[in-house]
């Protein structure tokens, strides 16, 4: 079991911009995660600090009001945009 290839969390989006090719890199679709917006109850994705691809396939909404000092975003620090 210690061979299993191990993913590590992804960024989607980023200050309320989609990350398209991180997107296509995963094999998901812009629909797909507005959907996870959606389901977090937001309805711009201007109001989402970011969106992550986690490493079992989840997807994690943190909203603009959320990201404090974006310790959340530790795994996903050298994803970022700059």
């Amino acid at each position: 079991m210690s061979n299993l290839v191990k993913s590590e969390p992804t960024l989607m989006v980023y200050q309320g911009h989609y990350l398209y090719e991180a997107i296509k890199a995963q094999r998901l679709t812009p629909e797909e995660v507005r959907s996870a917006i959606r389901n977090q109850g937001i309805a711009n994705v201007e109001d989402v600090a970011s969106v992550v691809l986690e490493t079992e396939g989840s997807l994690t909404v943190i909203p603009c009001t959320d990201l404090g000092r974006k310790s959340a975003l530790v795994d996903v620090a050298d994803q970022i945009p700059r």
